[in-house]
């Protein structure tokens, strides 16, 4: 069929002018000869003659005979004009179709009715051959090509004018009339007027019954449509013809072709083509897409490939082709020639992908010839610059270049890479990768150093530090505001942990470094607590518990779920440390506590079965264990919470959870299998099992780049293969079982899943994300539903204000309603401002008030974003920026003050350098910083705790650096200096005097704590050094101003001056006694408030007698024989005959009247000693003394009692032997013969 210059214009000239200058016909040279003399006249349809009417002589000849000069224009019934067609020819053969998701459209299809409303008038040409007219008897209801020309014409409400061009013998019709009334007359010629063929299309037999529809509507619809016939076989029939394979299927690949369906289409060549159009359009719509790899791909050529998957995807469709080319750079061989390891996979719709595999190894074969390698001596640390971290650096070496670049891997430190590209190009990547290695600054710091005397040690210390500023964002923001790349080892190493810092830029990473050291100089071991956390509460944590933790208690929480520990990092900026870890602790115990039971199960199963049960990477573990469990495997090498240590059980097998049922499901896993394996059973025997699931649900069971497969794969150790509706799952029985629930349980939820679209302008979208994502993660956790907002920048696509939500329908709905809520809330509170800022300021102002503008957002939940200078490509420091800030009427206007009140101060700021001496920087800090803060508070500047390091910087005491640095507002750095200057020559007006203070008195200056001396120091702006106690030191020295010295000096004086000592001398044979083992010394203290100084030290008591072997010791010759049968040696000594005019001598110290009482309690007590007697008892079997002691005391009490004396019984396993009496002869005397009389009455 040829169309020939088939347009639509509306008419505003001649034919001619409308399609083009054509040879005249002869009517047409007729009518303009007779021109002057008749109007020119083109026939309408209604005024030719039809051949019919030709052959039988009817009226309508007769007319036509009467009117010469329009028989004359044209003639349907002559043969030059409607030339007799010859034998038929044999029809053409259809393809066998391409079907694909897009294809592609031809101008007719299904014509609506006539529209009512009145329309601009179209003009269209047709032009056919005489081959393309339908033969005589194929006219259906028309009674040749001429009425049936008429009958259209005034069916469809439009004017033809036919005219036959000479050169060509074609038929040219010119339709005009509205535009949806042409286009139906256009189709009705097409379909009904023109010569019949007969051609066949093949279709997978899967989708019939989508093309015929429910009782046949969709195929009398394309019927109606195209105007063919369409024949299907009967269910069941197979066709002869049908095709093996598809063209392209050369691979291998498509032997598992489906059934073929032959469908017969007969009707005008168009009609044929139209139904075929539309029968290929429900294949491709229904047709499950597949999936195809290029294997065996040198890894090298993958970065060449971008631009022809970029065009293989815009011909396509980006949503109807996707082709996965994985990265390259580096090779695991050394080299660039061999394979990368990971196929190139290609997932569409069946042909487009063919054709697509076909286009991508046509362009392999051309890159084999094209691309080349050089190889470059570079040494290994700078490969990192060169590609970047993970290969981000690339493309634009590539864009620079036209080359790749291929490394050897890390760990294999060659010192070798290679330039892969175009033979005329490798020479330029090679000099630009040797520019990128030496322009790059690499840095390197061992951050365990910092930790030497942490408590659990340097490296577990700063593993810790590294999660923190992990899970901080720490390092993320150093990376952001210096543009560098930050390197941090993946797994503990036993020498320490280096963290490499590496950019373009030496400044910024000098500064990053610096950043860097100062977080982790601040990152202290006293700040950073583990608490045991059993892991299977640690997954029912929420992020809203975490986050209230770190707000109320400025402490955050991170969980390793291996070690069932949880790390507790307390802020610098926290006051009491210790306390906030409590207390965060304390909250976290209170949300565990509200947690459900965890339920326990253990096991004994032979230590060597271990392995078999855990499985490759815990594959056949995890595949046994049921629900959320935990399973512990041997001893457990920490004790969970409120458990103590457990010893080595290398045979147990701990099962914990939340669910009795899970628990006990895993138990009964665990246990058959072990029974399997008792019995000889091979548990990781390979079996085989297919499933089916719907196509459509492919995309979404496999997942963003087969994030979904892959975890399976993972978690399970099952190979699994999907393709065309069907997954192949290949590994050990119990797996591939848990995985193909698994699946089926995925496919149901896929199946009761809603995609939601709601619009919400673009500009409303970070408020509804919320700070961090925070509410769209809460929504997402809430209601189990993806969301999804639209990118924004230059890779955005589709609509920049729809936002999808995907999940179960109830929930997606809940979250749709939510979204909705809190925009329609945004449009009624929303608002912004700009705050103008100097571009040579945004630095600065970060810098000063990051702390701040955290609070500014944490505490409204506004959007505040300070740009950066340089921003838009403005690099001019003088140029005016915006602060933009978004959120509620009241909280944009309480921020915009005070980001105008912090611009002020910064744009007035101010630096001064000071040179104070080395020794003057201590007292400047003071304790704890207190000195500095005080300076900068009184100044006008913040009072909260380590806010003043902002306006003063003193060098750390390790720098020989005596210089100070002040910096801030104007008017507040004058006072901070002139504070700082008043301070310093002070201390250096400075005195030190002596103060002569005993001893005794400066526990009472140091006070609990050093509570006094702080408090003297304090009140008279003075330090005071006390000697270390234990020294004989007595010189206490006052530092500071001459007139404060003195009343410090005074103060002290008057403090100690109850201290002054009275002396008494005391006979040295009774000091002891006296003392009573310090029982003297507490009764002087509490009775009189008086203390006790030993100028000389007491002598050793008296000798006591002793029991001896062979020397016989004086006996009681007076005593009865039962007396003498029980002592062994009793021995008398009255006060006087021990004084042996020795003295020691005493010091009182106290108030005065104090301590002349004490001195006269002192002296009764020594003229008492001179009048008594002392004895010594020693009895024959000590074990007896038991006896006189009694239960609690109460026999040797009763004796004290009645006789008056002082009894002292040794005490077991003494050397002492005798028990010693004091008091006056007679009583001792009596004293003894009661103890004779107990020991023999026990006897």
């Amino acid at each position: 069929m040829s169309d020939i210059n088939v347009a639509d214009s509306h008419v505003n000239g001649s034919p001619e002018e409308a399609n083009g200058v054509v040879e005249p016909t002869p009517a047409e040279l007729l009518a303009q000869k007779h021109s002057a003399q008749t109007e020119s006249h083109t026939p309408a349809i209604e005024e030719v003659v039809d051949e019919e009417d030709l052959k039988h002589g009817s009226a309508a000849t007769e007319e036509a005979k009467a009117a010469p000069v329009k028989a004359a224009k044209l003639d349907f019934n002559s043969d030059e004009a409607f030339p007799s067609l010859g034998p038929a020819k044999a029809p053409p053969k259809i393809a066998v179709p391409a079907w694909s998701r897009n294809p592609t459209t031809l101008s007719a299809g299904s014509f609506p009715a006539p529209s009512k409303a009145l329309s601009s008038v179209h003009e269209r040409t047709l032009e056919f051959t005489p081959q393309e007219k339908a033969r005589e008897g194929e006219y259906g209801e028309h009674k040749s090509f001429g009425s049936g020309l008429k009958t259209i014409e005034k069916r469809n409400g439009v004017r033809m004018d036919v005219h036959k061009v000479t050169s060509t013998q074609n038929t040219r019709i010119i339709l005009k009339g509205k535009k949806d009334s042409v286009d139906r007359a256009e189709h009705e010629i097409r379909t009904e007027l023109l010569k019949k063929i007969k051609a066949s299309v093949f279709i997978p037999a899967q989708v019939r019954s989508f093309v015929i529809g429910k009782g046949g509507e969709t195929i009398r619809g394309i019927e109606r449509d195209s105007g063919a016939k369409i024949t299907f076989p009967k269910a069941g029939e197979k066709s002869n013809d049908a095709p093996a394979r598809e063209a392209n299927a050369d691979d291998g690949e498509d032997e598992d072709d489906e059934e073929q369906v032959e469908v017969k289409l007969e009707g005008s060549e168009y009609s044929v083509q139209v139904a075929k159009q539309k029968i290929d359009a429900i294949v491709a719509a229904r047709r499950p897409p597949v999936e195809r790899t290029l294997e065996n791909v040198s890894g090298h050529f993958y970065p060449f490939l971008a631009a022809k998957v970029k065009e293989l995807r815009e011909t396509h469709g980006i949503n109807k082709l996707h082709i996965n080319v994985p990265s390259y750079y580096i090779s695991e061989s050394g080299g660039p020639g061999f394979s990368a390891g990971k196929p190139i996979t290609i997932r569409g719709d069946k042909t487009v992908v063919l054709q697509a595999k076909q286009a991508l190894q046509d362009t392999i074969a051309q890159l084999e010839d094209e691309i080349t390698s050089l190889q470059t001596r570079i040494i290994a640390p700078q490969h990192r610059f060169i590609v970047g971290v993970d290969g981000s650096k690339l493309q634009s070496f590539q864009e620079q270049t036209g080359c790749s670049v291929v490394i050897p891997p890390p760990n294999r430190n060659v010192d070798l890479i290679f330039i892969t590209g175009p033979a005329d190009k490798v020479g330029a990547g090679s000099s630009l990768a040797k520019e990128r290695a030496s322009s790059m600054t690499l840095h390197t710091r061992d951050i365990s150093k910092a930790y030497p005397q942490a408590p659990r040690g340097a490296i577990p210390h700063a593993w810790d530090v590294l999660r923190y500023l992990q899970e901080s964002n720490e390092l993320g923001r150093l990376q952001s505001q210096y543009s560098v790349e930050i390197e941090t080892p993946s797994v503990e190493l036993p020498t320490g942990l280096p963290i490499r810092i590496f950019g373009p830029s030496k400044d910024d990473a000098d500064k990053a470094v610096s950043e860097l050291v100062a977080l982790v100089n601040a990152a202290k071991p006293a700040n950073f607590r583990h608490y045991p956390v059993d892991p299977v509460h640690q997954r029912q944590f929420t992020a809203d518990h975490l986050r209230k933790i770190k707000s109320e208690k400025n402490v955050q929480v991170i969980f390793t779920e291996e070690d069932g520990l949880a790390l507790l990092v307390a802020d610098n900026t926290t006051e009491d440390i210790p306390t906030a870890l409590d207390e965060a602790w304390a909250l976290l115990e209170e949300v565990i506590s509200t947690f459900p039971q965890v339920y326990e199960k253990t096991l004994d199963i032979p230590a060597e079965r271990h392995s078999d049960l855990i499985g490759p990477r815990r594959t056949t573990l995890n595949a046994l264990s049921s629900g959320d469990v935990h399973v512990t495997v041997g001893a457990t090498v920490k004790p969970l919470p409120g458990r103590e240590p457990q010893a080595a059980q290398p045979d147990k097998l701990t099962i914990r959870g939340r669910e009795a049922e899970d628990v006990e499901a895993t138990v009964k896993n665990i246990l058959q299998v072990y029974q399997q394996l008792q019995d000889g059973v091979d548990i990781n025997e390979t079996v085989r099992v297919e499933l089916e699931f719907p196509p459509a649900l492919a995309g979404s069971l496999i997942g963003v780049k087969g994030a979904n497969i892959n975890k399976l794969k993972d978690q399970y150790g099952v190979d699994i293969q999907m393709k065309e509706g069907k997954a192949q799952l290949k590994g050990p029985k119990h797996n591939v079982e848990v995985v193909r629930r698994k699946i089926n349980k995925q496919v149901k939820q896929l199946e009761d899943t809603a995609n939601l679209a709601l619009r919400v302008p673009a500009v409303h979208h970070k408020t509804i994300i919320g700070t961090g994502g925070k509410f769209v993660k809460r929504l997402e956790e809430k209601y189990n539903v993806r969301i999804r907002f639209p990118k924004s920048g230059d890779g955005a696509t589709g609509n920049p204000d729809e936002v999808t939500i995907k999940g179960p329908k109830k929930g997606a709905a809940e979250a749709k309603k939510e979204i909705e809520e809190v925009l329609q809330y945004e449009l009624d509170n929303g608002h912004t401002a700009k705050v103008p800022i100097l571009a040579r300021n945004c630095k600065q102002f970060i810098y000063t008030y990051q702390r701040e503008l955290r609070a500014l957002r944490e505490d409204s939940g506004a959007v505040i974003n300070v740009p950066n200078q340089g921003e838009n490509g403005n690099d001019d420091p003088e140029a005016k920026l915006d602060i933009k800030v978004r959120g509620t009427k009241k909280d944009v206007e309480r921020i915009v003050k005070e980001l105008n009140k912090w611009i002020k101060e910064i744009e007035s700021r101010k630096t001064v350098t000071l040179d104070i001496e080395k020794k003057f920087h201590r007292s400047l800090i003071g304790q704890g910083g207190a000195t500095l803060r005080k300076l900068v508070k009184d100044a006008g500047g913040p009072e909260d705790k380590g806010s003043h390091t902002k306006f003063v910087r003193i060098p750390n005491a390790e720098s020989q650096d005596t210089r100070v640095r002040v910096e801030g507002p104007a008017d507040m750095v004058d006072k901070i200096v002139d504070a700082i200057n008043e301070h310093v020559e002070e201390l250096r007006n400075k005195v030190t005097i002596s103060v002569d203070v005993p001893q005794v008195s400066h526990r009472k200056l140091i006070g609990r704590d050093g509570e006094k001396r702080k408090s003297i120091e304090s009140k008279f702006q003075v330090s005071v050094d006390v000697p270390r106690q234990g020294s004989s030191n007595t010189a206490v020295k006052i530092t500071g101003s001459e007139q404060a010295v003195k009343e410090a000096e005074t103060y002290i004086l008057e403090l100690v001056k109850d201290d002054e000592g009275t002396d008494i001398n005391v006979p040295a044979a009774f000091a002891s006694e006296l003392l009573d083992g310090g029982a003297l010394l507490r009764e002087l203290r509490n009775k009189f408030s008086v203390v006790l100084d030993q100028k000389t030290a007491a002598p050793a008591g008296r000798k006591q007698p002793v029991r001896a072997a062979t020397e016989s010791m004086p006996l009681i010759t007076d005593a009865p024989d039962a007396k003498a049968q029980v002592v062994t040696s009793w021995t008398v000594e009255s006060g006087l005959e021990r004084a042996d005019g020795n003295e020691v001598s005493w010091t009182l110290r106290g108030p005065l009247d104090k301590r002349a009482e004490a001195k006269e309690f002192i002296e009764k007590a020594v003229e008492a000693a001179k009048t008594s007697s002392t004895g010594y008892l020693i009895l024959s079997d000590p074990s007896k003394y038991r006896l006189i002691v009694g239960p609690g005391g109460s026999t040797v009490n009763g004796i004290r009692k009645k006789t008056g004396c002082k009894i002292t019984i040794p005490r077991a396993n003494s050397d002492e032997e005798a028990i010693i009496i004091t008091g006056s002869e007679d009583g001792c005397l009596r004293a003894r013969d009661f103890i004779v009389e107990i020991v023999n009455g026990k006897e």
